[in-house]
């Protein structure tokens, strides 16, 4: 019998592979659990202090920058004050961003093995300014 036979027969299950698994009970499936667990993925919450944005594809909060972006607002990030004009994640919760790595210059750093841009997370005080053009 299989994983997904045993829990599709309600056979209790506590590990597999060494890997703790919880038994929770199923919510019911109703128009609005739906509705809340798709605002819940796919709306970052835009409270003062509680904003995440992300321009990288595949972030939970690159739907959220897009449609930002789409309405014609403008998207600014700060890191303890100073303006990240490279920044392609911010998060004033967690208190980071992420961004490309460069020199004293602006160059941007670049793997040379690989040709991928060489990336850092910074973390401070971060705000997240959403703007008008």
């Amino acid at each position: 019998m299989t994983l997904a036979d045993k829990l599709d027969k309600g056979v209790p299950v506590s590990t597999v592979n060494g890997h703790k698994i919880e038994r929770r009970r199923p919510v019911p499936v109703t128009e609005e659990t739906m509705r809340l667990h798709e605002r819940a993925q796919h709306t970052p919450s835009i409270e003062p202090g509680r904003i995440r944005v992300s321009s990288v594809q595949g972030d939970v909060a690159e739907p959220f920058w897009a449609s930002l972006i789409a309405e014609g607002k403008t998207v600014r990030v700060y890191l303890d004050g100073v303006e990240q004009p490279l920044a392609d994640t911010a998060d004033e919760q967690r208190g980071y961003i992420v961004r490309p790595a460069t020199d004293s210059r602006g160059g941007i750093f670049v793997n040379t093995h690989t040709d991928q841009v060489i990336r850092e997370t910074m973390f401070g005080e971060v705000k997240v300014v959403i703007e008008d053009r």
